[in-house]
């Protein structure tokens, strides 16, 4: 399972959001099978970040930690 910290997921291509509204709108583009296994439960993410193409999403990583906008979190690609 590919995962990385945010900080190695900043910059302009990379959008965050621990906000729950971003979080489920996220969520819809996801295997739902693969986020329960690694999260238990959507309801347990607590930040995502998302890499956008043109009128796509290309990468959506996805984080439970309590802490998601530190900069050691642990973010896991969802997609």
């Amino acid at each position: 399972m590919e995962h990385k910290r945010l900080e190695e997921l900043q910059g302009s291509e990379y959008d965050f959001s621990d906000l729950s509204q971003d979080i489920e709108s996220v969520l819809e583009y996801t295997n739902k099978n693969m986020v329960d296994d690694i999260f238990g439960s959507s309801k347990n993410i607590t930040g995502v970040v998302t890499k956008a193409g043109y009128a796509e999403l290309l990468e959506i990583w996805a984080t439970d930690d309590n802490r998601p906008f530190d900069r050691t979190a642990r973010y896991y690609r969802i997609l």
